[in-house]
C-alpha cells in the first residue's frame, strides 16, 4: 500500500477521471467509481454533497484518517481532489450486508475469522496517538473482497479520543450496532465502543438476524447448539451495556476469538479420530502401515474425505454449504467438495433460489473458488462450466446466472471468450445461445452443443445436460421457427435439430444414460411440439 507523504499531498484534477457510477452515499458525501483516463486504473472518489462546507471539512478529516492508516483492510489514500474531496483505493467486492441478505448466516468458524479480521483492521486505528474510534461498524460498511478478505469503508464517523472529555460532542452511530454511549450520556466513546460494534456485527453474522430483531440476546436462544459456548460468552461480553464489562481492546477480543478457532480445530481433529476409529473397526484396508505412518498428504486426503462425509450428512442447507466450504479449504485445488454439493442440490432436477444462494455462499462469498483459480486455472474453468450447466438445466429463469458462469469459465481458456459464428468450446456455444441476439446458423450452434452433450452422456452415463440442451433446442424450433429462417438457417438444419433431440429422448427412455424424470418429461414435450409444428408448417 502506498502511503508516503508525497502521495498524501498529491492533488488530482476532476478532468483526469471518467466517472463510471455511484458506489454509495452517506451523511458527508457521495462515493463514485472512476477510471483514470491516462492509465485506465479504477479509483473511488468521494466528494461533498452540493459543496457543503461542513461536509468538505468532514471529508478532509476522513482523508487525514486514511492517509495515516496503512492496512489492506483500509482503502489506500491517494490524494486530494481539486475543488473538494479525495481519491482513494476502489475496494472491489460485495458488502457484508448483501451477503447476509443472501445466504442468511455464517457458521461459528467463519464468524470468528471475520471477527479476528475486524479486530486487526480496527486495531490499526486504535494504535494511533490519540486513538481513532471508528464508531460505525455495521454490515453495510464492511466489504468482503474477491479474495475473501475483509475491508472497511466509510470513515465519516471516525473521531479522535480526547483525554478528559466527558462525552462525545455529537451523538452518532447506527441503531442496533452503536454502543449506548454513542447516544450521549455518561462517557465518551473509546476503543471499547468499537468492541461493542464488532460484537453486534458478529452477532448478526452468526444468527442471521439484525440486532434490532434479536436485541443482541444470547446466541444460544436462537442457536441451541451454541448455548453456553465460548462464542456466546464472547458476544455477551462484547455487547455489555457498561463499557467496563467489555473487552478492553481489539487485541484482547482477537485472542478470545482465536481461542474459539483452536477449539473448533480440536473438534475437527476429534471428528477425524472418530472417523479413523470406525475405519479400523471395520477392518478398512485404508489403514495399512502406510496410513499409520501418516504421511502429510495421506492425512490431508483422509481428513478431506471425512469432512465431505460430515457435510453430506447435514440436513440444514446453510450448514451443509458451510461444512462443504470447510472441506474445500483443506484442499482448495480439489473439485470433490464442490462437485458433491452441486450433485446434492440438483438431485431433484430443480435448483431453488435458496439452493442458489447456498451454492454462491460456498463457491464465491468467501473466495473459495478464487483459491482454485489461482492454483489450478484449468480446473477452475471446468468447475465454473459445471455450475453454468446446472444453472442452465435446473435453475428456472437462470439464463443470466448461467451466462456469468460460462463467462468466468471461458475467460480461463487459452482462446478466451469469443461470441463466434462457429464455437470452439461448450462455453462459447452456451454464450451464443444464452445471448439475446440471433445470428446466422443458430441451429448449427445448437447441433454442436447437442453433440458435445450427448458425448458427455455416453462418457459419464449422466444425461441431464444433454436432455436440457435438447429440450431448449427443440423448443426453439417450435416457438421461433420464423426467427430461425430469417437468420439463414434452412429447413434441413431445423429438421436435424429435431431429429437429434428425438434420438436423445429415445436413448434416455431406453436407459442408455440417466435423465431425471422431470427433465425427461420436458424433453418429450419439447420434441412433440417441435415435430407437430414441423408437420403443420411443412
Amino acid at each position: 500500500m502506498e502511503n508516503d507523504n508525497n502521495k498524501h499531498r498529491k492533488v488530482f484534477r476532476r478532468e483526469q477521471f471518467e466517472l463510471i457510477g455511484e458506489l454509495g452515499r452517506g451523511g458527508t458525501g457521495v462515493v463514485r467509481l472512476a477510471r483514470e483516463t491516462a492509465t485506465g486504473r479504477l479509483y473511488a472518489i468521494k466528494t461533498a454533497k452540493d459543496g457543503d462546507e461542513s461536509c468538505l471539512k468532514s471529508l478532509r478529516e476522513e482523508a487525514s484518517v486514511l492517509a495515516v492508516s496503512a492496512h489492506s483492510g483500509i482503502p489506500a489514500f491517494y490524494g486530494e481532489l481539486q475543488g473538494g474531496g479525495y481519491v482513494m483505493e476502489y475496494v472491489d467486492g460485495v458488502s457484508l450486508r448483501e451477503i447476509l441478505s443472501g445466504e442468511g448466516r455464517f457458521d461459528e468458524r467463519e464468524t470468528a475469522e471475520a471477527g479476528i479480521a475486524l479486530c486487526e483492521i480496527i486495531g490499526v486505528l486504535h494504535t494511533k496517538e490519540p486513538p481513532l474510534i471508528y464508531r460505525d461498524l455495521k454490515p453495510s460498511n464492511i466489504m468482503v473482497k474477491k479474495d475473501g478478505t475483509y475491508a472497511l469503508i466509510d470513515f465519516g464517523a471516525v473521531r479522535k479520543f480526547r483525554t478528559g472529555a466527558a462525552r462525545d460532542t455529537q451523538p452518532l452511530g447506527t441503531e442496533g450496532y452503536a454502543a449506548p454511549e454513542q447516544y450521549g450520556g455518561w462517557e465518551q466513546s473509546d476503543v471499547r465502543t468499537d468492541v461493542y460494534g464488532i460484537g453486534a456485527v458478529l452477532h448478526h453474522m452468526i444468527t442471521g438476524r439484525t440486532p434490532l430483531e434479536t436485541g443482541l440476546c444470547p446466541i444460544g436462544d436462537i442457536l441451541p447448539a451454541l448455548h453456553g459456548s465460548r462464542m456466546e460468552k464472547i458476544l455477551l461480553r462484547c455487547c455489555s451495556v457498561s463499557p467496563s464489562r467489555r473487552y478492553r481492546s481489539c487485541a484482547e477480543l482477537k485472542r478470545a476469538l482465536s481461542a474459539v478457532i483452536r477449539t473448533l480445530d480440536k473438534h475437527t481433529e476429534a471428528a477425524w479420530n472418530r472417523f479413523a476409529a470406525l475405519l479400523r473397526a471395520a477392518g478398512a484396508c485404508l489403514l495399512t502401515a502406510g496410513l499409520i505412518a501418516a504421511s502429510a498428504s495421506g492425512y490431508e486426503t483422509a481428513r478431506y474425505d471425512a469432512l465431505i462425509a460430515e457435510a453430506s450428512a447435514k440436513t440444514n442447507l446453510q450448514d451443509k454449504a458451510s461444512a462443504y466450504r470447510t472441506a474445500a479449504l483443506v484442499r482448495p485445488a480439489d473439485v470433490k467438495a464442490y462437485h458433491a454439493f452441486l450433485v446434492e442440490i440438483s438431485a431433484d432436477a430443480v435448483i431453488t433460489v435458496e439452493e442458489k444462494r447456498a451454492l454462491e455462499s460456498f463457491f464465491y462469498a468467501q473466495g473459495c473458488l478464487e483459491r482454485m483459480k489461482q492454483l489450478r486455472p484449468a480446473r477452475y474453468a471446468e468447475m465454473e462450466t459445471e455450475v453454468g450447466k446446472r444453472y442452465f438445466a435446473f435453475y428456472e429463469g437462470g439464463r443470466e446466472a448461467a451466462e456469468q458462469a460460462f463467462l468466468r469459465a471461458g475467460a480461463q481458456r487459452p482462446s478466451g471468450v469469443r461470441r463466434e459464428r462457429r464455437p470452439a468450446s461448450v462455453e462459447q456455444a452456451m454464450l451464443i445461445v444464452l445471448g439475446d441476439g440471433w445470428q446466422e446458423d443458430r441451429a448449427q450452434v445448437w447441433r454442436f452443443l447437442m453433440s458435445e452433450a450427448e458425448r458427455e452422456a455416453d462418457r459419464t452415463k449422466a444425461g441431464w445436460f444433454a436432455a436440457a440442451v435438447c429440450t431448449k433446442a427443440a423448443g426453439e424450433t417450435a416457438l421461433h421457427r420464423d426467427k430461425y429462417m430469417e437468420t439463414g438457417t434452412d429447413e434441413r438444419e431445423i429438421r436435424e435439430v429435431i431429429e437429434h433431440a428425438r434420438r436423445v429422448l429415445d436413448r434416455a427412455e431406453r436407459g442408455e444414460f440417466e435423465v431425471p424424470r422431470k427433465l425427461r418429461e420436458e424433453l418429450q414435450a419439447a420434441v412433440e411440439a417441435a415435430e407437430s409444428m414441423h408437420l403443420e408448417k411443412y
